[in-house]
């Protein structure tokens, strides 16, 4: 911010939170009182002639309605009213002017009822204008509803816009225009609604030298229409604007809230959209309009888009670019409890400063269908990075860049992961220059269209889960050519529905370290051996399903557990059952039966004492073909223990590879 220009009048904001009784001591001996303004028991109150407020007045009509058609002016001073419902009617409109050398006044208005804004005189139901806007503040225990314009602009170049306080115990609707601009080398106003019901507004201006602040928290919906918080002043930055909502939220209008084009520039707004609220359902949000928070100038950064809702839709375009040399980037971060669409393009374009960062969470499906461009220019720019994450499907239908525009920077980074991702024909992802890279896991991953990252230092590298199930490259090109990767923990991260669930425990089969024992997220496997604790038959020492880890494959004279190696079937797995003959404990007579064995072929039935038992049971490190010394080793490590600890349910009926 340029030195020495206005800030906000927070001593005035702080007025505000005082309320009534700052009004009451402003010198109450001068006030106006309703009896001025029409007979003692007229109910409702009709006030049709023209009246001038008294600073520091109180004018309480004692629960009466009220209904205005004159103008009553307050001029700069600070004047309270009290009432039940309040209509300003068409020629109605209260005044608090001051002029460009002298801020507006101050009024609150506390309703036991509704507030309706009818009036369609010029200048608004509300006409606080001077140096600074006025400061209004209506508390309604109805609704606020109504077309009338507020007007709490500053006139004054270096004046700042008003501060407006809206609070309704049930609906606010305003069809009018809520205006609190400031002057370019002042500050934008500030907006605070608060509603226990849904909130519609249809226009919002708080633009200034630097943009406004925006709050709003509603129980029910939110509906916006446009809004132009922009920052115009040398080197001017937007502000911040938040929604919490119990309800949808939905961006109907236009929104622009960049950082000023003027001097070295500014950044653009920092926005976070919140229809997940602690006590309440979780519902859409919906951007159906453009919405730009770029930043300007020559190193204005782009603005920060927070969302999180049930399902998530962005349909129109929406910018959040640093536009000059020396720019950096914007931040789009969303989460959907289901799904998430982004259906038209998002501008992250950057200089040299630092590319945009979208992280995109969807706990079902997320679909990219518009144009992600997250490109770097300037004389050493750094691209963006894209991370799309899906527990369900992650498709993309358009393309999604994170190049370098000159062959100085650094190519940026896409991160796609989804139980099934789909790269569909036509659609490029490309993160050109060096160090640019793409990786993508899935479960099931089809790719038919093109990947391209830098040839020389670049990488594109493929994370799939089953070697039966490798990726489906037809019909795309890569360059360079991918990294295939089987990862068998891949489910560990996704734990979502990527087929099947035998065992109707909420995570799918292919993702399922217990497949047929319900052992539902976490899945604990405490010997990290892919074997969940609930079907494993040795939970404190690794023993994978045979076929997998390097263990051997089954053979005809071995047993198994679950497909873990079980060779006497008493449900405890080989590596931690050392226990041969009777007693709960391993004694100098199993180790006896062990030293019996030494040196026999596993495949034999020829090993303990009596030379007549099967020597199966006593590899108990399922190593080389022979009963050997890693096996005594093992003996004397589970000596005085009793075998195990094993799932509550073994033995298990063979599963697996190995089975």
């Amino acid at each position: 911010m340029q030195s020495g220009r206005r800030r906000r009048p927070w001593d005035r904001i702080a007025i505000l939170a005082l309320g009534v009784s700052v009004s009451l001591l402003a010198g109450s001996a001068q006030a106006s009182v309703p009896d001025d303004l029409c007979p003692a028991l007229d109910d409702p109150c009709v006030i049709v002639d023209d009246h001038e407020i008294d600073d520091g007045s109180v004018l309480d009509f004692d629960g009466r309605e009220v209904v205005v058609f004159g103008k009553l002016d307050s001029a700069t001073g600070s004047v309270t009213y009290r009432m039940g419902n309040l209509t300003i009617g068409a020629t109605g409109q209260f005044l608090g002017r001051g002029n460009s050398n002298e801020p507006a006044g101050i009024i609150n208005v506390l309703s036991d009822g509704d507030v309706r804004l009818n009036g369609t005189v010029a200048g608004g139901s509300f006409f606080m204008t001077g140096q600074d806007g006025g400061i209004l503040d209506i508390d309604a225990e109805g609704s606020i509803l109504g077309a009338g314009l507020i007007n709490l602009a500053a006139v004054a170049g270096d004046g700042v816009g008003g501060s407006l306080v809206l609070i309704a115990d049930e609906n606010l609707n305003l069809s009018g225009t809520l205006a609190m601009p400031g002057g370019s080398d002042g500050g934008g106003g500030d907006l605070l609604v608060e509603a226990d019901g849904a909130v519609t507004i249809n226009a919002i201006n708080v633009q200034g030298g630097d943009g406004g602040i925006i709050f709003i928290d509603a129980d029910g919906g939110v509906t916006l229409g446009t809004v132009d918080a922009d920052a115009v002043g040398e080197d001017g930055s937007a502000d911040t604007i938040d929604v919490f909502s119990g309800g949808p939220i939905l961006i109907s209008g236009a929104w622009t809230a960049r950082g000023s084009s003027d001097g070295f520039g500014g950044d653009g707004a920092i926005i976070d959209f919140d229809a997940n609220q602690p006590g309440f359902d979780t519902f859409d949000v919906t951007i159906a309009n453009s919405f730009n928070i770029q930043g300007r100038g020559t190193d204005g950064c782009g603005g920060s888009l927070g969302i999180d809702g049930l399902n998530v839709s962005i349909e129109s375009p929406l910018t959040i670019k640093g536009v000059g040399g020396v720019s950096c980037g914007g931040e789009l971060f969303v989460e959907a409890v289901e799904d998430l669409s982004i259906l038209s393009s998002v501008d992250g374009q950057s200089g040299n400063s630092g590319g945009t960062t979208v992280d995109l969470f969807a706990e079902r499906n997320l679909l990219i269908d518009g144009f992600i461009n997250l490109t770097g220019s300037g004389s050493e720019p750094t691209a963006g990075s894209a991370t799309f994450d899906a527990v369900e499907d992650v498709t993309i239908a358009a393309n999604v860049f994170v190049n370098s525009a000159n062959e100085t920077g650094t190519g940026g980074a896409i991160d796609i992961t989804g139980c099934s991702v789909e790269l569909l024909n036509g659609a490029k992802l490309q993160a050109k220059k060096s160090d640019g890279t793409i990786a993508i896991s899935g479960v099931n991953v089809v790719l038919a269209g093109d990947l391209v990252a830098d040839e020389t230092g670049g990488s594109i590298t493929i994370s799939y889960r089953d070697a039966d199930n490798p990726p489906d490259l037809t019909g795309g090109s890569f360059v360079p050519l991918p990294d295939l990767v089987e990862d068998l923990s891949l489910c560990n991260a996704i734990l979502g529905d990527c087929g099947p669930d035998g065992d109707g425990d909420g995570v799918a089969d292919s993702c399922d370290n217990c497949v047929s024992i319900a052992n539902p997220n976490p899945q604990v496997d405490s010997d990290a051996d892919g074997v969940g604790d609930a079907c494993d038959n040795c939970t404190d020492l690794a023993n994978p399903i045979l076929g997998t880890g390097g263990q051997p494959e089954r053979q005809p004279f071995q047993t198994a557990t679950g497909g873990q190696l079980d060779d006497d079937a008493d449900g405890f797995g080989n590596q931690c059952d050392a226990k041969f003959v009777g007693g709960l404990v391993v004694g100098g007579s199993d180790l006896f039966e062990l030293f019996s064995s030494f040196n026999k072929d596993r495949s034999g039935n020829d090993c303990g004492t009596t030379a007549n038992q099967p020597c199966a049971p006593f590899d108990l490190d399922n190593l080389g073909q022979f009963i050997s010394g890693g096996d005594l080793t093992r003996s004397r490590l589970l000596f005085n223990s009793p075998p195990g600890p094993t799932c509550p349910d073994c033995p298990l009926a063979c599963e697996g590879p190995g089975c």
